[in-house]
């Protein structure tokens, strides 16, 4: 072998290879010196692509020669800037890049260099070559989004797909589902692929096939069509590896009907038998798959005419939202609702998004839709408070672990739903709610009502930059590009949790309307204006001030990305590790070391102490709220506590609608007794009590009062003596306590008739008795009977009145 030169020894590799010769590993090891010595010095690309061709398909991965192989590769001199024409260069690239993925040695300096070179001629590139380029950076988790738009497009435009054999074609989708790329046009040129050719397919290109377009969630109703008719009677020849994929694709792509697919029949009575010879993760995907139909065989997705509408919990970009319950399974649910006569209806869109995207640890999933009377009716999980609620909770201080577990979470969600190919375009803390139960500890990202793609879906490439748009967001919030105009993309997201976070960490933001002395008379223009130049001249310095800075380094890389840039998930994501890894040294439990779940534990203990276990449920300002053993969650307004009554607990918050099926009569009542909520409406002249439309309410009456179609209107809840006074959040009221000899205040802003500066929220704590504070050293009067005018509320969402 002393005589042979550098292309001599990677023919011999080759050839051997080819021959499939392995047992002579004498001769593979002076192979593998030879290459070192001569073919990484001879500067030829072609001998060094060869030579790694030739050891991966030998199964020899000789990590020490792949580096050595490596180097080589990216100091070649035969490897121009751009191949031209030369298919014999693309097929080397290609070759090359499959040898390092069969044999798990990735360099990313490597492939970075060959991604650009292949992007640059992709016209050079035969069918492949397409293949085993994009099959090689998916088995790397390489995720270069601009060589798999390139290539999808180069292999539709040139009709080269036409051409693929159907290994080829299953490992291209196969590809593309692994780094997550829903090319659409792909997706659909290659169902028409699957049509053509389906009798060709193997085992294999079954199981990848559907796979790949379970995964990527894209239409392939047709698709699966046809790959049932081919694996009917063959299902016995699957290994077994692919029968777990082929139920795994089943379960994810079709999950209304899997459970009775006559495909899944079979391949469960083929598999269970032989469940002990497979691998941990087999099983752990076949645990899923049973339990999952299971549950489809027991629990039905919901219609609307299975729930109940209860209280309603919030509003939306959209409509207004309930709380509800499958009667059926008596499983808690939310029911988002919008008027069928809605000028730019959003929900059947945003439904349609919760498919597309569903199946994120961090995302609620959708259990039905469709129209139902007057309304559009879209039911969905039901989850807790909104991070907005709890800041209100914690007095409106968060700790820098909390901001840094809740920073973390938020980049999660915010980086899954980038990789479905969308942008949220509303970041804001009421848009992020936590989990029950045993998800308590996990932060959930809502409503897409404003969401947009970002690439479009036919092609993959980049929506195009434009300075011409309309504020789309919360003000507060979104970037400074997004006020400038400009087209938002994936850094504006990123930007906007960043200014949620310095939100929490400093407690307000400099640019809220209440610091710029925006007037009533103002426009919204000039309010938006307003608010740009305060977030242009705010240093990060002073606005980060008070936190940590990690978070400024964090704002700052947001406002530095490109326009198309992606961003760097993991660097974001490490900078709230940090933080972590500083303030909680002994690490954060999720389920007990958020400010809300230690406040709560700290007041419970207060109450107990002072009022005994009985207490506790009405003692605790917002108990209902946080409370994780219960099937109850959100609430935003308002609120029922249990009051005591010779010494037992008496229910006297009954839901406002009576138990009935979601019909049209039925919404519409709903929607008639509650009121929407703005958190945002600025508060104006208190209303007269009384006014307005009265419903039944257990033993009180629901008060609606009338006022300007310009601001929220208020629920007041008039209960006799011995019952509680919970007054929703709105703008202001007025209540006469008539008849009542002594209350209790939890949490509440108020103003006497008589013009007394406003009181604290938390100096009136304490429980009033014919009209003297008792239990404090600071005693105020509160005539019996005397009219209070409740402002608008802070930092609490509600104010509770118990009588006592």
């Amino acid at each position: 072998m002393e005589d042979f030169g550098p292309t001599d020894a990677a023919k011999l590799a080759w050839v051997l290879a080819k021959l499939q010769i392995r047992e002579r590993g004498d001769l593979w090891v002076a192979l593998s010196k030879e290459a070192a010595r001569k073919i990484c010095t001879s500067g030829r690309f072609i001998d060094i692509s060869m030579t790694a061709w030739a050891f991966a398909k030998a199964g020899m991965a000789e990590r020490i020669l792949f580096g050595q192989l490596a180097s080589a590769a990216m100091s070649c001199q035969d490897l121009p800037p751009q191949l031209g024409g030369r298919a014999r260069g693309a097929h080397t690239i290609a070759n090359l890049c499959w040898a390092f993925a069969k044999s798990k040695n990735h360099n990313p300096q490597l492939f970075e260099l060959l991604a650009r070179r292949s992007i640059e001629s992709c016209h050079a590139f035969d069918r492949q070559s397409v293949s085993n380029l994009v099959w090689a950076y998916a088995t790397l988790d390489v995720c270069n989004e601009e060589l798999f738009a390139v290539f999808a497009n180069y292999a539709i435009d040139s009709g080269l797909w036409r051409d693929f054999s159907p290994q080829m074609a299953s490992n291209m989708l196969w590809a593309y589902g692994k780094v997550g790329i829903a090319h659409m046009r792909l997706f659909d040129t290659f169902a028409e692929f699957v049509a053509i050719n389906i009798e060709s397919f193997d085992n294999q290109n079954i199981a990848n096939t559907a796979w790949a377009y379970a995964t990527t969630q894209l239409p392939s109703e047709q698709v699966f069509d046809l790959l049932t008719r081919r694996a009917l009677g063959r299902l016995a020849t699957f290994r077994l590896d692919e029968l777990c994929g082929l139920m795994w694709a089943y379960v994810r792509a079709k999950p209304d009907t899997v459970a009775f697919s006559p495909i899944f029949e079979e391949a469960v009575q083929l598999l269970l038998p032989r469940v002990a010879t497979l691998d941990p993760q087999s099983v752990a995907n076949v645990i899923w798959v049973l339990a999952t139909c299971q549950q489809l065989r027991s629990e039905p997705v919901p219609g609307a005419r299975e729930l109940v509408v209860s209280e309603k919990i919030g509003s939306g970009s959209f409509g207004d939202i309930y709380m509800g319950t499958n009667i059926t399974t008596g499983a808690p649910v939310a029911i988002k609702l919008e008027s069928v006569r809605a000028q730019h209806p959003l929900l059947v869109f945003e439904s349609k998004l919760y498919k597309l995207i569903s199946n994120g640890v961090q995302i609620p999933a959708v259990h039905w839709y469709g129209v139902e009377g007057e309304y559009n009716v879209m039911v969905i999980d039901l989850l807790g408070p909104s991070l907005e609620d709890l800041f209100n909770f914690c007095d409106r201080k968060f700790s820098q672990k909390t901001i840094a577990a809740i920073g973390q979470q938020m980049i999660d969600a915010i980086e899954y739903v980038h990789s479905r190919g969308f942008l949220h375009r509303d970041i804001k803390p009421e848009n992020f709610l936590m989990g029950v139960q045993k998800k308590a500890g996990d932060v959930y990202i809502i409503d897409f009502g404003l969401a947009k793609r970002y690439r479009n879906p036919r092609t993959n490439q980049h929506i195009p930059f434009r300075n011409d748009r309309k504020l789309t967001g919360t003000a507060r919030y979104v970037s400074i590009n997004t006020h400038r105009g400009i087209e938002q993309s994936r850094r504006d997201d990123l930007e906007a949790i960043g200014y949620v976070l310095m939100y929490f960490a400093r407690g307000n933001l400099p640019w809220q309307e209440r610091y710029l002395g925006v007037g009533k008379g103002g426009t919204k223009e000039d309010k938006y204006r307003r608010i740009l130049d305060k977030k242009e001249s705010t240093p990060l310095e002073v606005l980060g001030k008070p936190a940590p800075p990690e978070l400024n380094a964090y704002v700052t890389y947001t406002r530095n990305m490109g326009f198309e840039d992606r961003p760097d998930y993991a660097w974001c994501r490490w900078q709230f590790i940090m933080i972590l890894m500083r303030e909680a040294g002994n690490g954060f439990d999720r389920g007990l070391d958020w400010d809300w779940d230690l406040r709560y534990s700290h007041e419970k203990e207060e109450a107990v102490a002072r009022y005994g276990e009985g207490a506790v449920d009405h003692e605790l300002p917002l108990a209902d709220k946080l409370r994780r053993d219960g099937d109850r969650s959100r609430k935003v307004a308002p609120i029922f506590h249990t009051a005591k009554t010779g010494g037992e607990k008496e229910n006297v918050g009954e839901s406002p609608q009576a138990a009935g099926d979601i019909s049209g009569s039925a919404v519409q009542a709903a929607l008639t007794e509650v009121s929407a909520d703005n958190p945002e409406t600025t508060m104006g002249t208190p209303v007269s009590k009384g006014v307005g439309l009265a419903k039944t309410w257990g033993e009180g009456r629901l008060i609606r009062t009338e006022e300007d179609k310009d601001k929220p209107e208020l629920v007041v809840f008039s209960q006799p003596a011995g019952a509680p006074f919970p007054i929703g959040r709105g703008s202001s009221c007025e209540l006469t306590l008539a008849g009542i000899t002594g209350i209790s205040v939890q949490h509440c802003s108020l103003r006497l008739e008589d013009g007394e500066p406003l009181l604290s929220d938390t100096s009136l704590n304490g429980t009033y008795v014919n009209g003297a504070l008792v239990g404090k050293g600071n005693e105020r009067v509160l005539p019996t009977g005397a009219v209070i005018t409740f402002i608008k509320n802070k930092p609490y969402p509600q104010m509770v009145f118990i009588a006592k």
